[in-house]
């Protein structure tokens, strides 16, 4: 697959966002260390408070320039001009009387803007709780206090207000050019990344079908080689001239069908990955009762409370059933007309259950043989046991499989 198709949107928008927080920190910084300087000259023929608050500006934003050009970490300043932006413009609305709040309340919406947009979500909203009740505080107890207080401007501190304001708007503005832009970055990169993914999609579906169409063509192949194999088996048993040898000849036929059953459920079916359990072993059922129990009158009941099981484990699965109706078949109903076959399967968490039950009675001898240890090899290759139960009402195989969703 290209590199064209490989796109990360939330790595590409992390390394934007990172790239934006150390852009606007840097810039504020400069802006918010200029500004102050200026502040601070047109404070010095102000009030002594005006001038501490704007040299304090000053200092801070100095700092915290110095150390976010050098270190190239941005998080100082978000931290840095958040709190101490808030709780230095809350101080002057509440004990500053003297200084015009004109500006206060622009600086309180662009330290929060700035707390929103690289500060953690709880301490965000921490920081507007508490302007809240810095702007709550001022509005009850000082404001009267204030306008009082307050004196006609002159013309240097008009300057230096104007100059605040717009200092003030002109970050909180750029705060929120930079958040909307990031959010239309964000928007850009998920339709970007969307018209990928289906590109993607559509490349996978192709490739999918493509593969599909192979390996059903490969099952549908291995399918008529075992028929040809079979056929060949049949073929060659008409010349066997012992008749217990030439059993022993249909059954290995038997086996051989019992596989290419399997391969022609695959390459017939919409999905590779499984079989549907019920459908096959009722087709194994038709076959075995053509080749065994085609005079007698001998029904089969399925009770299958599962489906499908893992592609893996069909194969010994069907076998297993193989085996054991051939047996039935062959072993069980050999004085009788008619009986009564009964296979229950079921799962309880990641345990399955089968339980095979005949009407038939058996030989004595017919507890040993290549069927019987058969059975035990696809037992064990299930990771399973079983438990075998005869009596006059006939023969109970009680199976436990650990796993068969492989």
């Amino acid at each position: 697959m290209g590199n064209d198709l490989v796109f990360n949107p939330e790595k590409e928008l992390g390394k934007y966002l990172k790239e934006v927080k150390y852009k606007l920190a840097l810039q504020l910084s400069i802006l918010f260390t200029v500004i102050f300087s200026l502040l601070t000259i047109a404070h010095i023929f102000e009030s002594t408070e005006n001038l501490i608050m704007m040299g304090s500006g000053f200092v801070i934003c100095g700092v915290s320039f110095l150390y976010t050009y050098f270190t190239k970490d941005h998080k100082l300043v978000y931290w840095t001009f958040s709190i101490l932006g808030v709780n230095l413009v809350g101080f002057a609305m509440n004990f500053l009387p003297t200084v015009t709040h004109f500006g206060d309340f622009i600086w309180m919406f662009s330290a929060l803007a700035l707390a929103f947009y690289g500060l953690p979500r709880k301490i965000a909203f921490l920081l507007l709780g508490i302007a809240i009740c810095y702007i709550g505080l001022f509005t009850f107890l000082h404001v009267n206090e204030s306008i009082e207080t307050i004196q006609p401007r002159t013309t240097i501190q008009k300057v230096s207000l104007f100059a605040e304001l717009v200092a003030g708007v002109g970050s909180g503005v750029y705060i929120v050019i930079l958040m909307t832009r990031f959010y239309k970055f964000s928007e850009e990169s998920i339709l970007s990344a969307n018209a990928a993914l289906r590109k993607q999609n559509e490349t996978i579906k192709a490739q999918d079908k493509e593969k599909s169409t192979l390996v059903k063509e490969v099952h549908h192949r291995v399918k008529n080689n075992l028929q040809i194999i079979s056929s060949l088996l049949r073929m060659q048993s008409n010349e066997i001239q012992n008749e217990e040898a030439g059993k022993h000849f249909e059954e290995a036929v038997n086996r051989v069908m019992t596989m290419s059953l399997i391969h022609q459920k695959l390459y017939q079916g919409e999905s590779l990955s499984d079989i549907k359990l019920k459908e096959y072993f009722e087709e194994l059922t038709f076959d075995l009762m053509k080749v065994y129990g085609s005079e007698k009158n001998i029904s089969v009941d399925l009770e299958l409370e599962i489906d499908e099981i893992g592609l893996k484990s069909i194969v010994p699965i069907g076998l297993l059933f193989n085996e054991l109706l051939s047996n039935s078949f062959k072993h069980a109903f050999v004085t009788m007309k008619s009986g009564n076959i009964a296979v229950k399967f079921s799962k309880d968490g990641s345990k399955y259950s089968m339980t095979y039950k005949d009407t038939g009675k058996w030989k004595d001898d017919s507890n040993t043989g290549f069927g019987v240890e058969l059975i035990d090899t696809l037992t064990e290759q299930l990771e399973g046991s079983y438990e075998l139960k005869r009596d006059e009402f006939g023969t109970t195989y009680l199976f436990e499989f650990r796993n068969l969703d492989e």
